[in-house]
Formats: structure tokens, C-alpha cells, sequence
């Protein structure tokens, strides 16, 4: 018998080998200010879009999303929300600038909801970190489903996402 709640979804622990970073990324600059909490209004476009993009509508992952530095734009660091796995969302994936990959992918890897998390198609400026399921990034229709979108919200971003996705 299932030890999840009625009507919560099910995380999957992160399991796995720590991954290792390419020998040219080292953790991000240090930073005074804290991430902010999953519910501030700096992070509420980022809930509004996913809550609307994933096909289970129980906003419970979401709300267990992590809060992760992807790049900065000026003097503070863009946070983002990296969404766990549970229900029909079998992967997820983020763009991240160099300065966070290895911070960001170990805040990924120590955390509840992103098995196997690891860094792929680095670059000398950013990299696309990944947990869950490996899924082929040049068919972003079907990266999309596995992320748990909406056949909708997989079109939409099939369309404006011909390239690695800048945060899913």
C-alpha cells in the first residue's frame, strides 16, 4: 500500500552516483543573497507557468519545486524553480550558466524528486542539467511529455523551443 497521502503525488528520491562535473566548471561565485522561498513573488510567473504546463493539475510538486541559481543579471542571481519528478512527469531539465552548474547540480542531486541528476551539453558558457528519464532534447514535442506537460503546453513548447530548452 502506497504511503503518499490521497491526492499528493508521489517524489522519487535522488539516487545514484554524484555526478562529475567537466574538468572546466568549478561551483559558481559565492553569493550573499539566499534563494528565495518557493512561494516569494519573485518566483510567481515561474509557479504560474509550470502549475499551467504539467498534466497532473495538483500543484504538490510544484510546491516541492527547489529553488535554484541559473545565471545572473546584474548584481543578483536568477532563480529559477526546478520541478521534481512524480505523477506523469518522468524528467526534467534546466539551462544553467556556468557559474552555478556545479552548485545547482549538487543542490539537484541532495534533493528529493531529482534521481540520476546530471550535467549534459556543456559549454564553455552554460549547460542543460537533467534528472529522471533521459530524454532526446532535439524533439522538444516529446522532451515535453516526459517533462508531464499538457499535449497543449507540449505543443507550445515544441514551437518556441527548436534548441535545448533555457528552463523546464
Amino acid at each position: 500500500m502506497s504511503s503518499t497521502p490521497p491526492g499528493h503525488l508521489r517524489l522519487l528520491p535522488g539516487t545514484g552516483p554524484t555526478p562529475t562535473p567537466p574538468p572546466q566548471y568549478h561551483p559558481g561565485p559565492p553569493t550573499t543573497e539566499a534563494a528565495p522561498d518557493v512561494s516569494s513573488d519573485l518566483l510567481r510567473a515561474d509557479r504560474e507557468e509550470m502549475t499551467g504546463r504539467l498534466r497532473d493539475t495538483n500543484a504538490h510538486l510544484v510546491h516541492h519545486s527547489l529553488v535554484v541559481a541559473v545565471g545572473r543579471n546584474g548584481v543578483p542571481p536568477v532563480w529559477r524553480l526546478a520541478v521534481p519528478l512524480g505523477g506523469t512527469r518522468e524528467a526534467g531539465a534546466l539551462r544553467v550558466d556556468e557559474p552555478y552548474c556545479v552548485t545547482t547540480l549538487m543542490r539537484l542531486v541532495h534533493g528529493v524528486g531529482f534521481p540520476m541528476a546530471t550535467m549534459v551539453h556543456p559549454t564553455p558558457h552554460f549547460a542543460i542539467l537533467m534528472w529522471g528519464d533521459r530524454v532526446a532534447l532535439g524533439d522538444p514535442f516529446d522532451a515535453a511529455l516526459a517533462f508531464g506537460y499538457t499535449p497543449a503546453a507540449a505543443h507550445d513548447y515544441a514551437k518556441a523551443h527548436q534548441l535545448p530548452p533555457e528552463g523546464v
